[in-house]
């Protein structure tokens, strides 16, 4: 039996990671940030974090809201996969994805009139 594929792979550590897009604020922002809301285009992944407005630097990073089933169940036993780990998993899909489609065999011709090649 074969182990499900990640829906998120593409967005996990050491793949693709994110396809981050802005987002409109519609919140409050203190007067001397600006809010940056960002979602992922792939997974649909929200961040936000507040910029300094006079320089620009991320002031904090204070809210992810992950999709259901992004964030992975742990106990103490269980260690995330590493960076290397996603991208063979990642790999794997890619690979999956490419395999040729397996044409149908094609007997010799016969020769009885009017029916042309059989495929077995």
């Amino acid at each position: 039996m074969s182990t499900p594929v990640d829906p998120f792979i593409a967005c996990r550590p050491g793949v693709l990671r994110h396809a981050w897009d802005e987002v409109p604020y519609d919140g409050k922002a203190p007067a001397f940030g600006h809010v940056m809301l960002n979602r992922c285009m792939r997974c649909g992944c929200e961040r936000r974090c507040l910029v300094s407005r006079v320089t620009g630097e991320i002031i904090t990073r204070w809210s992810y809201k992950h999709p259901e089933g992004y964030l992975r169940a742990k106990d103490a036993t269980d260690a995330a996969p590493t960076s290397a780990e996603y991208r063979r998993m990642y790999l794997a899909v890619l690979l999956e994805k490419e395999k040729p489609k397996r044409a149908p065999k094609v007997h010799e011709a016969t020769a009885t009139k009017g029916k042309g090649l059989r495929l077995a």
